[in-house]
């Protein structure tokens, strides 16, 4: 059994990668994306109840995944600690991490596209123009792991290439229980 976590900032190529490497290692995906979209289709909005409500979701789809013996591959923001530490309450033995970003002004552009999604609860009214620090700082809070070898950065790569790196990690870099809580959390809990 296999799992996998993949995280980043939003508009990084998370879910991407993840969809792509579900299939290409046979492995169950459960993306907080598409547990968004199966719950509320086209018309979600990103506000702080329905994200608590989605992660419950994908915590329990998790489990039940794992308790059933499958591979799975885990993909989210996983920003706050509280989140993260969720995560690892729930792993196996071993597991990979991957962080999946890019440049602020990369993902500026990138989210752009996606700003009817969000909502003031979050960030801001979707309908009006963000100042760049905002969005910035949005961005910024998530942190990337303590590792750098197990970061891959969009930028400037085709989705192949971002698909072929993401498997060379997680095949190279697989980790005990402790040692992946060391490199995905910030502070103790």
């Amino acid at each position: 059994m296999r799992f996998i976590v993949i995280y980043g900032p939003p508009c990084a190529g998370k879910t991407t990668i993840a969809i792509a490497l579900s299939e290409i290692l046979n492995m169950q995906l459960i993306s907080s994306d598409i547990i968004r979209k199966r719950i509320s289709g086209d018309d979600v909005k990103f506000t702080t109840s329905t994200n608590e409500h989605i992660f419950n979701v994908f915590i329990k789809e998790t489990q039940e995944a794992l308790q059933k013996g499958k591979s799975v591959i885990c993909e989210g923001l996983f920003m706050s600690n509280e989140r993260k530490k969720k995560i690892c309450d729930i792993l196996p033995n071993k597991s990979s991490l991957l962080y999946v970003t890019a440049p602020i002004e990369k993902l500026l552009i990138r989210l752009n596209g996606r700003k009817q999604y969000l909502d003031k609860e979050m960030m801001y009214p979707s309908n009006i123009q963000l100042p760049e620090e905002m969005l910035t700082n949005f961005f910024l809070r998530s942190k990337p792991p303590k590792m750098n070898k197990i970061i891959i950065n969009t930028d400037n790569l085709t989705v192949q290439q971002s698909i072929s790196n993401s498997l060379e990690l997680i095949s190279k870099y697989e980790f005990l229980r402790s040692e992946f809580r060391n490199v995905f959390m910030y502070d103790k809990v």
